[in-house]
């Protein structure tokens, strides 16, 4: 997971310099009358938020399945009755 937010986080930023590229091209063809923001804002609040939220909800599959797995009879399970 944590992996996955710092792709995430480098991905935006890749973007954001492609981004960059394309408001440069925009400015030189309309002029400084379309000014474009490039700026990246984190909203790590949100981000914290929705991270700590998936764990949660993994963390809860996983012990309710793991529950019904250990309840279960292996050699049944296995042999497919």
């Amino acid at each position: 997971m944590g992996l996955g937010v710092i792709l995430g986080l480098a991905i935006s930023e890749s973007f954001n310099g492609f981004f960059g590229v394309f408001g440069y091209i925009f400015q030189i063809f309309l002029g400084q009358s379309a000014p474009i923001d490039r700026d990246l804002v984190w909203p790590w609040t949100e981000l914290i938020l929705v991270n700590a939220s998936v764990l949660v909800a993994v963390v809860i599959a996983l012990l309710f399945t793991t529950r019904r797995a250990l309840k279960s009879d292996l050699a049944i399970v296995l042999k497919g009755e």
